[in-house]
């Protein structure tokens, strides 16, 4: 419950801006996730960003998300647990096939959150 809130106020405070221009805010929230953790913290994410007046959420694993769920977001938020200090290779392949030519995302907002396992996990840098 404490992630919904919180998650639901920093969108909340992010969307400020963006609720001046326009009446709807469309959310995609993109994760990959091995054993369910981030896949949970990625639907707590979600339901922050739901709890939010006027905005759309659409919640995909990495694996349903097609380009045209990018392009048609407003803000893209990515859940991946750590691997070796990066992001999961799904993820990293996923972004590296978003349309850049044209710049086509421009005035997106943009935000990550990660999940890790392990005393050090986080520490690589």
């Amino acid at each position: 419950m404490k992630r919904t809130i919180i998650c639901g106020f920093l969108l909340g405070t992010l969307f400020v801006n963006f609720y001046e221009t326009q009446s709807q805010v469309n959310v995609l929230v993109v994760y990959y996730s091995e054993r369910g953790h981030t896949a949970a913290l990625a639907e707590a994410v979600a339901n922050g960003a739901r709890s939010v007046d006027q905005v759309q959420v659409k919640l995909l694993s990495v694996s349903e998300t097609q380009p045209a769920d990018v392009l048609a977001a407003d803000a893209i938020i990515i859940g991946s647990p750590v691997f070796n200090g990066n992001v999961a290779p799904p993820i990293q392949t996923f972004i590296n096939q978003w349309p850049f030519e044209s710049a086509p995302l421009r005035n997106k907002i943009g935000a990550a959150f990660v999940t890790a396992g392990g005393i050090s996990a986080g520490d690589e840098m």
